[in-house]
């Protein structure tokens, strides 16, 4: 069974044709850390030019998963946007989490920007991503227990829980 599903969407140019093999390493370091934490994580990477929705709706139902996770830069913040807007039309209980440079360089605009957000992970997201998916599974989701993410509370307030310790060897995990 898998727990999340982390997305990559590159929409440039060279990611799309040049370099399409490349891949943002952070998120394997969260999938490495949450198997690691008995937390079943897939990293999955789309070009824009592929039918990204139909995709992620078939890996979704897939590994019946309801934790989704996305990786978002300057370049494909737009298209982050529009995807999870359709996501959370098709299926509207799917909690999605986002993070990566956009997020972790401004989270309160990013949280704007993308709306339908559950949360946003600032900065490294191997400790938030996986005491999440743990409490969501335990049906205790509490943010203020979890440092290092930011969120619109329920009367669209942006609250941010702190900066977590920073992790000082990644390849510990």
């Amino acid at each position: 069974m898998i727990d999340a599903i982390l997305f990559q969407i590159s929409t440039s140019y060279i990611h799309n044709y040049v370099r399409s093999a490349d891949a943002q390493l952070g998120l394997y370091y969260i999938a490495e850390y949450a198997n690691n934490n008995n937390v079943n994580i897939k990293v999955k990477k789309y070009s824009s030019n592929e039918p990204i929705i139909a995709n992620m709706l078939s890996l979704i139902e897939e590994y019946k998963c309801n934790i989704i996770g996305f990786y978002v830069d300057s370049e494909n913040l737009w298209t982050i946007r529009r995807v999870i807007m359709t996501l959370k039309k098709m299926i509207p209980d799917i909690f999605v989490i986002i993070g990566g440079p956009q997020v972790t360089g401004d989270a309160q605009l990013a949280l704007k920007r993308i709306p339908n957000v559950n949360c946003a992970v600032v900065g490294e997201g191997e400790r938030p991503v996986v005491e999440i998916i743990k409490q969501i599974k335990e049906s205790c989701l509490d943010f203020s227990k979890i440092k290092g993410i930011s969120f619109l509370n329920e009367i669209d307030e942006y609250c941010f829980t702190g900066s977590q310790i920073p992790i000082k060897n990644l390849d510990e995990y």
